[in-house]
């Protein structure tokens, strides 16, 4: 397993515990006591990335499971995606989002979808198979490689890759820095934030029509 050494919350200096609380109040939106949420936010995160993800979800007391099916060895199991939906006033929320931003441990989303509809979605591209016909794992819960891949999608890989997810929150090369994807007219519009700020930097559409490689 790869990846730095995490900060935890126990330990993050108040700085940093003003950046997590940022990301929250950016992911979940104003709190609004009196209504009910119309979404909910998950994490899909990379087990091979850090042997502190696999006990994290293990003792999280959070909805999860693993993206990989069956009875798994537990070498595998320790390496595997798991799909975790996180609270907002939980200190678990916390620990993920300060041990996860920046050490690319997985990506983050909005939906109003239920768990097994969830991990149905995001089963159906674990593999993908390469110009020679061969079938590869995607990786694509590592930041790294889902900001690379989705402007390079069509329209219809656009609709796939989103499916039931409203919104996608990924770490940017530079880690201060959030992505927000979401679909607009079959567009992709990626809107670009400073952590701290309440203004975008930036926002972008763009749309394929036919596959443009990497």
């Amino acid at each position: 397993m790869t990846g730095a050494n995490p900060v935890s919350w126990n330990s993050a200096t108040e700085a940093d515990r003003q950046r997590i609380e940022w990301l929250i109040e950016h992911m979940w939106g104003p709190e609004r006591p009196n209504e009910p949420p119309t979404s909910a936010i998950w994490t899909i995160l990379d087990g091979a990335r850090h042997q502190r993800v696999y006990e994290s979800v293990r003792y999280s007391g959070m909805e999860r499971v693993c993206l990989y099916a069956g009875a798994l060895p537990r070498e595998l199991a320790e390496a595997a995606p798991y799909l975790v939906r996180l609270s907002r006033k939980t200190l678990y929320a916390r620990e993920v989002l300060t041990e996860a931003w920046g050490n690319s441990w997985g990506i983050f989303f909005s939906t109003s979808a239920p768990l097994e509809k969830l991990r149905n979605h995001f089963r159906s591209f674990l593999r993908v198979r390469d110009e020679e016909g061969r079938r590869l794992v995607f990786r694509y819960y590592d930041p790294r490689v889902f900001r690379e891949y989705l402007p390079t999608c069509t329209i219809a890989e656009l609709n796939a890759v989103f499916g039931p997810v409203d919104k996608f929150f990924v770490e940017a090369r530079d880690t201060d820095t959030v992505l927000d994807y979401t679909r607009v007219d079959d567009q992709l519009q990626t809107t670009t934030f400073r952590i701290g700020e309440s203004a975008p930097r930036k926002s972008r559409l763009t749309v394929r029509t036919v596959r443009q490689n990497l």
